[in-house]
Order: C-alpha cells, then sequence, then structure tokens
C-alpha cells in the first residue's frame, strides 16, 4: 500500500501568530485616539465666536464710551476747554508770527487750516460749561483776541501774500469771536 504522507498542521510560532491579533489591538487603540482628539477641536471653534454674554458686554461698554463726555464734570471740561484754547492760540500766535512774506504765508497755510478745525472740537464742549465759567472762557477769549487781531490785521495788509491766508485768518477769527460772545 501506498503510503501517502499525511501532513500535519504546522502551527505558526513568532511573529505570525500575533500579527492579527496585534493588528485588531492597534486599529482598536488608533481608533480610540482618533475620537479622543476629535473632539478637543469642538471648543476651540466655540471660543472663536463671541458668546451672547460677550456681545452684551461689549455692547454696555460702548454705551458707557458714548455716555462717558456727557458725563465729565464741568471743572474737568472747563480746565479741558481752556487749555485747549490756549493751545491752540498760541500755536495760531506762533504760525502767525513766521509769516514775513509770501512763501512763509503758503507754509503757514496748512497748520492755520489744521488750527481752525481744532477750534471747532471745543465747540460742544462749550455748551456743557456754567455762566460763570462760560464768563471766564469768554475772558481767556477776548484776552487772547487782544494778542491775536492785530497779528492778523499786520498780515492780512501785507500785499505780497496773497490771497489765500487772509480768508482762513478771517474765518478762525470769526469762530475766536463767536466763542468769546
Amino acid at each position: 500500500m501506498n503510503e501517502v504522507d499525511e501532513e500535519e498542521p504546522i502551527e505558526s510560532e513568532g511573529l505570525g501568530r500575533l500579527l492579527i491579533p496585534g493588528a485588531v489591538i492597534a486599529a482598536i487603540v488608533g481608533a480610540g485616539i482618533f475620537f479622543i482628539n476629535s473632539g478637543r477641536n469642538e471648543p476651540k471653534k466655540a471660543a472663536s465666536e463671541p458668546s451672547e454674554v460677550a456681545k452684551e458686554t461689549r455692547g454696555q461698554q460702548r454705551r458707557m464710551i458714548e455716555i462717558a463726555p456727557a458725563s465729565i464734570t464741568a471743572p474737568e471740561n472747563f480746565k479741558t476747554i481752556s487749555a485747549g484754547l490756549n493751545d491752540i492760540i498760541d500755536e495760531l500766535l506762533t504760525n502767525l508770527n513766521g509769516v514775513k512774506d509770501s512763501e512763509s504765508a503758503e507754509r503757514a497755510v496748512p497748520g492755520i487750516k489744521a488750527i481752525v478745525t481744532k477750534i471747532d472740537t471745543l465747540a460742544p464742549g462749550l455748551k456743557t460749561l456754567s455762566s460763570s465759567e462760560r464768563s471766564k472762557i469768554d475772558e481767556l477769549l477776548l484776552e487772547q483776541m487782544k494778542k491775536l487781531n492785530p497779528l492778523i490785521d499786520q498780515i492780512n495788509a501785507m500785499p505780497e501774500i496773497g490771497n489765500t491766508i487772509p480768508p482762513l485768518l478771517e474765518q478762525a477769527r470769526k469762530i475766536l469771536a463767536r466763542y468769546a460772545n
């Protein structure tokens, strides 16, 4: 009889026997890590958008800022306005003292335009002053105008300065005179 060699199943040894269970364990661990890390991005997205409380707080801050100028106490407002007027008139006097000819007059024009704009920024504050503070501002302006008017007249009398600077000077004078009343 022929003997048929029956092969006995060979049990795998070593690394081959651990390959499938190791791959399954690695897949489970990988999936766990993936799910844990994917949930961490969610708070970052939520933090980038302001909450309703934050929006409301910002709205309250804006309202407080809008109210703040009206709530400045009168003495602070008076000090700010009087100091501002003194600074503006001193700056105007400095600019005008440098005007000697047409070239210096042209160089002074941008500064005078800026000063006229600054004068107008103080107008709203004048309305908040008490009558006694307002009279002090009037005295201050009248005193400063005594220095300013002769200089403006002197510059306007210069034939070489052209037509650019006299209208600006008259505008500044009218605005200051209006505030002095």
